[in-house]
């Protein structure tokens, strides 16, 4: 979270590059899907989606973030009808020219999904600077933001699983290793 993954994968975006955003999705998804309400309704109760029927996502965040319980349930909902939407996705693009497509997720590594992929990218940033932009981004407080940091794995776990790595602070310019790696890709998915 806050690392940067969305603005990297604009910008991919802006190449041509095919994106799936994991977190939107999975919005959608809770929004969307009968069964996933329906799971989330029995754990969280009728109270979590709203009068207009749409997920009250800061209340879910709450409870989730605040009951390690709670967030096993809602992942073993949310991760394998993410993961479904994200295949049918990938099967009804028709992704030509470019030779690859990407899938952007905060908890690529910690879901396993990573084993999926052909080619995993770690996006790393300062602390203090994930900080700030959770905080910004979402219009949160300090202690919720690193209560939400505090449930993904540091980048000492996930670095050993990444196949490549951008950095997104202050002494990498973050453009140059975005150009790297899609003139990589757009030459041979297998490099």
């Amino acid at each position: 979270m806050g690392s940067g993954k969305t603005t990297i994968c604009q910008v991919l975006e802006t190449f041509g590059v095919p994106v799936y955003y994991a977190d939107l999705r999975a919005k959608a998804v809770m929004n969307e899907n009968a069964e996933v309400k329906q799971k989330l309704k029995a754990f969280f109760g009728d109270g979590i989606y709203g009068e207009d029927g749409l997920l009250q996502r800061k209340l879910l965040s709450e409870k989730a973030f605040s009951n390690p319980e709670l967030l096993k349930k809602l992942e073993a909902v949310t991760h394998p009808a993410v993961a479904e939407d994200f295949e049918q996705w990938a099967n009804q693009k028709h992704f030509s020219p470019l030779p690859y497509i990407v899938k952007e997720a905060a908890l690529l590594f910690e879901s396993g999904t990573y084993k999926q992929m052909d080619k995993n990218i770690l996006v790393k940033a300062d602390f203090e600077e994930r900080l700030k932009r959770i905080i910004e981004r979402d219009n949160t407080t300090r202690e919720k933001a690193m209560l939400r940091i505090e449930k993904q794995w540091p980048d000492e776990k996930k670095e050993p699983l990444a196949d490549y790595i951008i950095l997104n602070n202050s002494e990498a310019l973050l453009l140059p290793q975005i150009i790297t790696l899609h003139k990589l890709f757009s030459k041979d998915i297998t490099a």
